[in-house]
């Protein structure tokens, strides 16, 4: 296990379960954390998952792909979920059942890299349909706060309680990000964005459109945001920014708290990040596109 729980070097292929939307105020990072993983070489993308939005969500990832110049990738954006996980009924939504086909083409040896940036439902509904699943796909999840806190109500792990537990239950690898303490610290204003990309390129200029969405014009000087969904992209791609190490994988439960010590599995887990270096490279990377 400890193997696969290892940060990959050179190219891999990876699909990525986004909760992205368009023109939201709320799901911004998405956007930002797909055109920054696709100015690397390294991800050799193979399909993006959607979470309940429907049209809405393969518009958002659209609009990403098509500015950065990736219009192939349009072909491969597959609606997700409709509905929580139902553990007696998982749904068979075109992600899950893509994920599952296409993970037929890996092992543990040679696993797929899933990078999830939303509830975890498309992947924990894959996993019910087909529990060896587990043996040919690594996930790479925003989810959850850090272990220390006291209780870990995060979006993406509370938006699907269910699907979350099935998650943490199984044996599928997981390389954890957690938000409070950790992601949280990746901010960006405003007016940074605007000073490193306005009327450099496409994709850079939709990007300050976006964070603009946040608020009024007037208000839009003082605007910061957390780039939440660019860290797990930069655990890949620079992990000598990151500090990790392999720890006890727990449990979760319904009150949202983690449970240690119900079994001897492992996770890669997260606990702090140069956030300084991660958003200088993602306004190089972003600002330097072509």
């Amino acid at each position: 296990m400890n193997k696969v729980l290892t940060i990959p070097e050179g190219k891999i292929d990876v699909v990525i379960d986004t909760d992205a939307f368009a023109d939201s105020i709320w799901e911004m990072d998405d956007q930002y954390a797909i055109a920054y993983l696709l100015t690397f070489d390294k991800f050799n993308v193979k399909a993006f998952y959607t979470y309940m939005a429907g049209d809405d969500s393969v518009r958002g990832i659209s609009e990403v792909v098509n500015r950065c110049g990736r219009e192939d990738l349009s072909s491969v954006i597959f609606k997700g979920c409709t509905k929580r996980t139902n553990v007696n009924d998982p749904e068979k939504s075109e992600a899950a059942l893509d994920l599952i086909e296409r993970s037929k083409n890996y092992s543990k040896e040679n696993p797929l890299y899933v990078i999830a940036i939303g509830p975890v439902t498309n992947i924990a509904d894959a996993l019910l349909i087909d529990p060896t699943l587990e043996e040919r796909i690594v996930l790479v999840a925003l989810f959850g706060h850090d272990f220390k806190q006291p209780i870990t109500d995060e979006y993406n792990l509370a938006k699907d309680l269910v699907a979350s537990k099935v998650i943490m239950e199984t044996n599928v690898p997981i390389m954890l990000v957690p938000c409070i303490d950790v992601a949280k610290k990746l901010v960006m204003s405003y007016n940074e964005c605007v000073e490193q990309w306005q009327g450099k390129n496409d994709i850079g200029d939709y990007l300050i459109y976006c964070m603009g969405l946040m608020c009024k014009e007037e208000y839009r000087p003082n605007l910061k945001r957390v780039i939440w969904d660019a860290v797990p992209v930069a655990l890949l791609s620079h992990p000598e920014w990151v500090t990790y190490e392999i720890t006890e994988r727990p449990w979760l439960t319904f009150d949202k708290h983690w449970l240690f010590g119900k079994n001897d599995g492992k996770i890669l887990y997260v606990s702090d990040i140069n956030s300084e270096a991660i958003k200088k490279d993602i306004f190089e990377r972003i600002k330097n596109y072509e």
